[in-house]
């Protein structure tokens, strides 16, 4: 299964998660603001898979490497700001929206992390 059709069924599985959540969990940790999050991590994902992908038939053997830690870095980096902006903007709501954005980090970033795995197996096979 291709990366985009695994980033879609992702997508449509934390839509769901965070509806559900925001239907059956008490009104003061419901975050309607999680909703604008989830775009931001779909191109996230799929920017970096197809970076990393790229650096994979690369001739430098620590290019993946390299490329890998930097796009870790910048995405926690990103994501921490992001979660500090919100806090200033919005305190009364923090919790719920912290909790919320670190599961679609993990998501995204699991599903992310095996699906490049399964990239490198299949290419050290195929050599």
């Amino acid at each position: 299964m291709s990366y985009p059709i695994k980033l879609l069924i992702t997508s449509i599985i934390a839509s769901v998660g965070l509806y559900c959540w925001n239907q059956f969990m008490p009104a003061e940790y419901n975050n309607l603001h999680v909703y604008f999050i989830l775009p931001f991590f779909i191109i996230f994902s799929l920017l970096s898979f197809q970076s990393l992908t790229k650096t994979l038939d690369s001739e430098n053997k620590n290019a993946f490497t390299m490329r890998f830690m930097a796009s870790t870095g910048i995405k926690m980096f990103v994501c921490l700001i992001m979660i500090v902006i919100y806090a200033f903007v919005n305190k009364s709501q923090i919790t719920s929206f912290a909790v919320l954005f670190l599961f679609l980090y993990f998501l995204f970033t699991g599903v992310e992390t095996a699906s490049l795995f399964k990239e490198i197996q299949k290419r050290k096979q195929k050599n």
